[in-house]
């Protein structure tokens, strides 16, 4: 018997701006970044009703031009106990507040095309990608900003990107590594005949879910001595973005 564990609802809402390129949940709001560089902030609201339920939207204040480029919103993170968001528009990272959405950008990344950020003890550390190599960031409380650790490089421009526990999961466009903050690779799998890799962390399992074509690889990453492999469900279709 088929088990639906999530259920579509489609909201009707006459969408006044370009096309949608990123999106964030952070307390009930959907935080929406476009193609025109425009962030965007919406209420969802849910009531249950006789016969089902019932979803409605409600526009919050929005900032039509996050900066003076004309470039689209392409990654939106949340950082939802400092009431930040991470954005990234025209290879630059910044730092958004929630309440004002007022951007700043962070010092050495206006050639960013990928980051990753992960929390660990109460400790929030950004991976950036500028051309070959990961740039790394931890966030200072004192001083309310990410301040720069240390750059490592690689053979290749990554196209991937997630942290996996200590370590970075990085698909290359021929192969995924694992790399530690050290510097230190290892090669966990070929990427596949599309050069198009997608990278996921499960947390709970310690395995990091990798995108071969229309194939799903499951690699556990926390023992240094081995890296036992399994398969995962086919995808209908090679996917371009994951999400646990």
């Amino acid at each position: 018997m088929a088990h639906a564990v999530f259920v579509s609802h489609c909201l009707p809402m006459k969408f006044p701006h370009a096309a949608i390129t990123a999106l964030a949940h952070v307390n009930g709001r959907v935080f929406i970044g476009t193609v025109e560089g425009s962030l965007l902030v919406y209420e969802v609201r849910h009531e249950k009703e006789f016969g089902g339920e019932k979803y409605s939207w409600a526009a919050h204040e929005s900032r039509p031009r996050l900066t003076d480029k004309n470039t689209a919103v392409s990654q939106l993170v949340p950082l939802r106990d400092l009431q930040l968001i991470l954005a990234l528009l025209g290879g630059q990272v910044y730092l958004v507040a929630l309440t004002s959405l007022t951007p700043k950008p962070l010092k050495g990344l206006a050639k960013c095309t990928l980051f990753a950020v992960k929390k660990q003890a109460r400790v929030y550390t950004l991976a950036a990608v500028v051309s070959n190599k990961l740039m790394l960031y931890e966030y200072s409380s004192e001083g309310a900003e990410f301040r720069y650790t240390k750059t490592i490089s690689l053979s290749d421009v990554p196209r991937a990107l997630c942290w996996a526990g200590k370590a970075l999961c990085v698909g290359l466009p021929k192969t995924y590594l694992l790399v530690d903050i050290g510097g230190a690779t290892r090669e966990l799998s070929p990427v596949g005949r599309n050069r198009a890799p997608q990278c996921l962390y499960l947390a709970q399992t310690k395995e990091v879910l990798l995108v071969k074509d229309k194939e799903g690889v499951l690699v556990e990453v926390e023992d240094s001595e081995r890296a036992a492999r399994r398969p995962a469900p086919l995808f209908l279709e090679p996917p371009t973005a994951l999400a646990e």
